[in-house]
């Protein structure tokens, strides 16, 4: 007999939320589907029918959160885009601030010292579909893929060391800090470009 669509799903997502319990504080290679499966009552069996192996449920996991704020962060744009774009990048940012604060301890677990290196990657990756579908960033600039990674790492840089400290400045205090040191690192590149 064939399991119900709803039960699949909790299931599946119980034995996320176990991997989750643990990888908050282990590393990747040191995560083990025993411990998984105890945690979230299951048997190997059952882990086998959603996962290949831990590495497989990271993967996963990380698609997973990507589509969820990629998703939420197209829906703003939808909305708003372009009638007061860039005029309002500050009230974008905030907006996208809140969505970040949402998912904020799985995103700073993915890119802290127990995450994957590979998620700051796909991360940019996505943003940056988004960004392009949207033609928020223009094609014509010189060296364009560097300007992305210097402002997509610098902020990413910013929200983690801003959440490590236990975000001591307000969200607007952060957010101007960030869009004034990319504006200026970025802009005063393409205006005196070498």
């Amino acid at each position: 007999m064939k399991k119900q669509p709803e039960v699949t799903a909790a299931t599946r997502q119980k034995l996320i939320d176990a991997f989750w319990s643990v990888f908050t504080t282990k590393d990747i290679d040191k995560i083990t589907i025993a411990e998984i499966t105890r945690i979230a009552e299951y048997n190997r069996g059952t882990f086998y029918e959603y996962f290949v192996d831990i590495y497989d449920l990271l993967d996963q996991v990380e698609d997973d959160l990507i589509l969820q704020v990629k998703g939420q962060i197209e829906d703003i744009l939808e909305k708003d885009f372009p009638k007061d774009f860039p005029k309002d990048l500050s009230s974008y940012s905030l907006k996208c601030a809140k969505i970040f604060r949402q998912y904020e301890d799985k995103i700073f677990v993915l890119l802290g010292p127990h995450g994957d290196p590979k998620f700051h990657t796909k991360l940019q990756d996505a943003f940056l579909t988004v960004f392009n579908q949207y033609a928020i960033i223009p094609e014509d600039i010189q060296n364009l893929d560097y300007l992305i990674t210097f402002a997509f790492s610098g902020i990413v840089g910013m929200l983690t060391h801003w959440y490590e400290k236990g975000k001591d400045l307000t969200e607007d205090e952060f957010v101007k800090m960030v869009q004034t040191l990319v504006a200026v690192g970025a802009v005063g590149y393409t205006k005196e470009s070498l």
